[in-house]
């Protein structure tokens, strides 16, 4: 554990960035609940379903996140994150299903070294005054995910004292997984793009 351990710079977390798009109503009615579709899926991989409401939550705490800066005001006076914000971090819960998937095949333990370091690689990633704007719950949920990614590099043989050739290679690993998954996107979050492995924002047009 050493060797994770020194790898400090190495940032596996997928830090949000907010994608410029005009169509910040659509975002609004994109990433509120509705009360007939919360149990349906926001995405299904490879036959496990993320229900919507889970995303939804998500969204909602990065929008209430004030340090974050990724929200616009709809004409209601409503916090909301923009499209490709909702595209980016759907694409992140995708890899990490993916991920986890693959970790459960393997039988990979994730260690409390990983998920140390997967503390220090998400405060380093989102910046220390917004991670203290997160609530507790919603940082144990990412240092998961990020611990997960971190155990399954090291399990394959990926050297974490080289962050920068380390980071393009996990960054490699799980798109490529994520390509070759059976991913399924609700279409009012936008659609899945499997040659890039990513969610591509729904500019126009009514949610589905």
């Amino acid at each position: 554990m050493r060797r994770i351990a020194r790898a400090g710079a190495l940032v596996v977390a997928v830090c949000v960035v907010a994608s410029a798009s005009p169509v910040l109503a659509d975002a609004a009615r994109a990433a509120a609940p509705h009360p007939q579709r919360g149990r349906r899926p926001a995405f299904v991989v490879d036959g496990r379903a993320t229900p919507i409401r889970e995303v939804v939550a998500d969204l909602v705490t990065l929008a209430r996140n004030g340090q974050l800066g990724i929200v616009a005001v709809n004409d209601e006076g409503d916090r909301i994150p923009v499209q490709g914000v909702v595209a980016t971090w759907i694409t992140k819960l995708i890899h990490a299903a993916v991920a986890a998937a693959e970790i459960e095949r393997r039988g990979v333990a994730i260690t409390p070294a990983h998920r140390a370091l997967g503390r220090r690689f998400d405060r380093h990633a989102y910046g220390a005054d917004v991670w203290r704007g997160f609530p507790r719950g919603f940082q144990q949920r990412q240092v998961e995910r990020t611990a997960g990614i971190i155990a399954l590099a090291e399990d394959e043989g990926f050297d974490l004292t080289k962050p920068r050739q380390t980071r393009r290679a996990v960054v490699a690993l799980v798109s490529d997984l994520a390509r070759h998954a059976s991913v399924e996107v609700a279409p009012r979050f936008g659609t899945w793009n499997a040659e890039l492995a990513v969610v591509v924002p729904r500019l126009e047009g009514p949610p589905s």
